[in-house]
């Protein structure tokens, strides 16, 4: 059976378990945590937040991923604080964001990525369209509040600040 998208992506959603941050690798921290909608974990359906151990308020990843069984996955919605890169939407998009880089942190939503890229989002791919986040959230907590309103995360705030180790110079 498949899920219509959109009906996911707009649902009321809570992390389904005590997100934990965990050591990806010897440079990266992760949260995984499924979601679920009306007390129901849906297969698939998921938080992810990933940050990088010495880099402090900086290059922080938040998305909503689906991954149903046996079909590509990925995606559905990604915010970007702070990022060390730019973005550039290639030519799609909104007209105002399509050929111009985007610096600083960004919010690739899932109606723009629907609207203008619905095979590569259906298809598992990446999500190629994003806009700034003008007044991007001035610390971590205000960054939770603004993925939580965005992702439809009623219980996001339990995500804690990243244990970041960052290196004396």
């Amino acid at each position: 059976m498949a899920i219509n998208l959109e009906t996911l992506f707009n649902a009321q959603k809570a992390l389904a378990v005590q997100p934990q941050w965990v050591e990806r690798d010897s440079a990266a921290l992760e949260v995984v945590c499924p979601l679920d909608i009306d007390g129901v974990v849906i297969e698939g359906l998921q938080f992810r937040a990933t940050a990088k151990k010495r880099l402090p308020d900086e290059l922080v990843t938040m998305q909503v991923e689906y991954h149903p069984a046996a079909e590509p996955g990925g995606p559905l919605a990604r915010v970007e604080w702070r990022p060390i890169s730019t973005h550039n939407n290639k030519g799609r998009g909104p007209v105002v964001w399509q050929n111009r880089i985007i610096s600083g942190s960004h919010y690739h939503p899932f109606d723009l990525n629907l609207q203008y890229a619905e095979n590569h989002l259906r298809r598992g791919g990446n999500l190629p369209i994003a806009i700034p986040l003008n007044g991007s959230p001035a610390n971590f907590r205000e960054l939770i509040e603004f993925v939580k309103k965005e992702f439809r995360i009623f219980n996001l705030e339990l995500v804690v600040e990243p244990p970041w180790e960052p290196t004396l110079v």
